[in-house]
């Protein structure tokens, strides 16, 4: 029961919460995650809720490449 009840306030609220976007987007600096074979996790524009991967610059692409691992 108390699991159930757990369960409906989580699908209410945090699946929509605000910050959700900006919490995927945080998951970028973490190795763990962006060094998967998934290829989309790779593409900065994915990451568009931090405000300067939204027009990055070369040098940025150029550190993201490494640090992904693009250039192997």
């Amino acid at each position: 029961m108390a699991f159930e009840v757990g369960y409906d306030k989580f699908t209410a609220h945090i699946p929509n919460h605000s910050a959700r976007l900006l919490f995927f987007s945080c998951q970028a600096f973490d190795p763990k995650f962006i060094h998967f074979e998934d290829a989309l996790r790779k593409n900065i524009r994915q990451y568009n809720a931090v405000k300067e991967f939204e027009n990055p610059s070369d040098e940025l692409l150029h550190k993201w490449g490494i640090y992904c691992g693009l250039n192997n």
